[in-house]
């Protein structure tokens, strides 16, 4: 037996142990669980894996919390400074589904099933996919089958009660039918202290001539271990376009892998983490060009300050007939700590001929000259700073078409200066 195997057999055996009990009400897919467990040595990244190299797990797998109990409910009066008016929301608390909670009329939302469950997202994807799939604690299936939906956003929004200590492991499937378009906004917020592992996976599909804009704000509580997996296929002429915003969790990492699997598809990414303490973040992206006349795009940005950490990986594939590919990927870190670290591995895997393909990788600090502008014009250092944090991170808002959410990026963005400068002051 190898060595990955000998590290991999009690944690599966940790798993296998909790399936079937009273405490926890994962949902019943025998055949498809059956298939994830057997996977799951091969695919959680404990070894040497190379898309996993930056984001070290051992350490957490060492010793894995218990997947949760279903919470009591919350009152909704809780919830409801974090939800939009007059938006459809599909509410989860502790990784589960509570409809009395949510607000779904209108949608056409069911219960994932097997039908459903693993037609884009890839267990066998190095992750912890086998693992959500392994041990799904709950989830929703969603098809956007009418109208056009581009202002008002469906909401899924991830609560941690207090004092949440576990593991929880969501599955969204969401289907964007021919000719519709759908807009997504999906958060992660703790209503308290939070402790443990969250473990997400949506999977969509945008059908012809369809398009789906996905905006994300990562909330969760500092002592989280959190993982998304977002794994999308798009059809003839479909567009998605996804923006991230993380300040949350001890260690996250984001990924989102997308095919492009059929001629004239548009994908457009971009994201920002805001990082402090000993946070670390990984953005990582796997756009795969599978057909001829697509374009893919990507720009993310990084705020990283004292010890903490970011990543970002960057993966595009151009197939051998997907002729007229256009691919852009650019990476830009603002260290404001010695201490601090980025790391950055954009890359390339092209076997066509007709395409226009670039990437690149940007690291640094502050620019002393822009500073000492600022300050001798009277503004205080720590303004100044701000305003230039500000300027590098804020750009990216204007690909947020609804005016709410990007004043909500903006005010995530304030709030996190203020505390940094807070913080400053208080040593």
């Amino acid at each position: 037996m190898s060595n990955i195997q000998n590290l991999t057999s009690p944690i599966v055996e940790h798993y296998r142990s909790q399936l079937g009990t009273d405490s926890t009400s994962v949902l019943d897919f025998p055949n498809l669980r059956g298939r994830a467990l057997n996977l799951l040595r091969q695919t959680l990244p404990i070894g040497k894996v190379e898309n996993w190299k930056y984001t070290d797990l051992r350490k957490y797998f060492r010793s894995p919390f218990q997947l949760v109990c279903r919470p009591s409910p919350v009152s909704k009066e809780k919830i409801k400074p974090f939800m939009i008016a007059d938006s459809p929301c599909v509410v989860f608390l502790d990784g589960f589904f509570f409809p009395e909670l949510s607000v779904v009329e209108g949608l056409s939302i069911s219960p994932v099933d097997e039908k459903v469950v693993g037609i884009v997202a890839n267990m066998e994807r190095p992750g912890l996919t086998a693992l959500n799939t392994a041990v799904m604690t709950d989830g929703v299936s969603i098809n956007v089958n009418g109208g056009k939906c581009t202002n008002i956003p469906i909401q899924i929004l991830y609560f941690t009660t207090d004092d949440f200590e576990g593991e929880c492991h969501t599955r969204i499937v969401l289907t964007v039918e021919n000719e519709c378009d759908a807009f997504l906004f999906e958060r992660h917020i703790s209503l308290g202290r939070a402790k443990g592992l969250i473990n997400n996976v949506i999977e969509f599909s945008v059908g012809a001539d369809a398009s789906l804009q996905h905006i994300v704000l990562q909330q969760a509580g500092t002592d989280l271990h959190h993982i998304s997996s977002r794994f999308g296929c798009l059809s003839r002429n479909a567009k998605v376009r996804g923006f991230q915003m993380v300040t949350g969790s001890a260690l996250s990492r984001a990924e989102t892998v997308v095919s492009l699997a059929c001629e004239g598809g548009r994908a457009k990414f971009s994201g920002i983490a805001l990082m402090r303490d000993r946070q670390h973040c990984d953005f990582t992206t796997d756009i795969s060009h599978d057909a001829p006349n697509c374009h893919s795009s990507q720009v993310f940005k990084n705020v990283v300050a004292e010890r903490a950490r970011s990543v970002f990986q960057g993966r595009v594939y151009v197939a051998r007939d997907a002729q007229s590919t256009e691919a852009n990927q650019l990476n830009r870190n603002l260290l404001l700590s010695r201490q601090a670290r980025a790391d950055a591995k954009p890359e390339l895997i092209i076997h066509a001929d007709d395409v226009k393909c670039s990437h690149g990788a940007t690291v640094g600090d502050l620019d002393e000259e822009a500073l000492f502008y600022l300050k001798s014009r009277g503004i205080p250092a720590d303004e100044a700073r701000s305003l230039l944090i500000k300027g590098f991170a804020s750009e990216l808002f204007e690909e947020i078409a609804n005016p709410d959410l990007a004043s909500l990026m903006e005010e995530t963005l304030k709030k996190w200066l203020i505390k940094g400068w807070k913080e400053r002051v208080a040593a």
